[in-house]
């Protein structure tokens, strides 16, 4: 879980700072694939998840727009052939050497989850117990407690939202989100589309990781999702927001 979240802001600024660092896209490419391959060997599927979608967000655009550049004859047959022989050489070749190896863990990763019935006990792992205890106390909990929380996490909630209602009720609820909503909307009003674009696939990979951990109580996950929004503000904001603005009004034809 520590790792992953290393590896999830590692695979993000890759794409964030793709036109900015010193590397091919073949060796960029190679790391997003390396740290992914971590993530894979460590066995936390939350990780899994959260990379699948960075990747996704990323690469289908992407895809899109290669397969417009193929049929428009922008990109030749043999560049197509040629990388296409090349991904299924080393993937055949990760096969034979360590494909026993893979599948025992992707066997681990899709059926050692515990339960998946919501009412159950041993609902992932035994989450759903602790989720149905949280239910249980706010039953019989007072209104300060509704509106104040604990002031304390009694266990661990193995969620984020049900860990600040816990601790801080429900004006700590609307504080947090408010605090997240005013940090997205500003950064988002600074940037160009590809800066937006960039900050919805960070929100939604943090909301996500919170479904079954705690990354606003992590210290370095907080300043690794701070120090993206900097990055994407460097990059995509202020002047580069307003030079592409200023792109598409001397494109547009009106």
């Amino acid at each position: 879980m520590s790792l992953g979240r290393v590896l999830i802001f590692a695979v993000l600024m890759l794409y964030i700072l793709r036109d900015h660092l010193p590397l091919t896209r073949v060796a960029r490419y190679a790391l997003i694939g390396l740290f992914t391959a971590t993530g894979a060997v460590s066995l936390h599927r939350l990780t899994l998840v959260c990379l699948a979608i960075i990747i996704a967000a990323f690469e289908v655009p992407r895809l899109g727009r290669l397969v417009q550049a193929a049929r428009g004859a922008a990109i030749s047959r043999r560049t197509v052939g040629v990388t296409s022989a090349v991904v299924l050489v080393v993937a055949g070749f990760a096969a034979w050497l360590w494909g026993a190896a893979i599948w025992s863990r992707v066997v681990v990763t899709f059926t050692e989850v515990g339960s998946l019935d919501f009412r159950s006990d041993e609902f992932m792992h035994g989450r759903g117990a602790i989720w149905g205890d949280v239910i249980a106390v706010f039953g019989k909990a007072t209104p300060d407690v509704w509106l104040f929380g604990f002031g304390y996490e009694p266990w661990d909630m193995h969620n984020d939202l049900i860990r600040i209602a816990v601790t801080w009720g429900a004006v700590g609820v609307a504080a947090v989100l408010a605090a997240f909503v005013a940090l997205f909307r500003f950064t988002a009003r600074q940037c160009d589309r590809t800066g937006r674009h960039t900050l919805v696939v960070l929100y939604v990979t943090m909301f996500v990781f919170g479904l079954t951990q705690k990354p606003s109580s992590y210290p370095y996950f907080v300043w690794l999702f701070l120090f993206c929004h900097l990055l994407i503000l460097a990059l995509h904001g202020g002047r580069a927001a307003a030079a592409a603005m200023t792109r598409t009004e001397n494109t547009d034809p009106a």
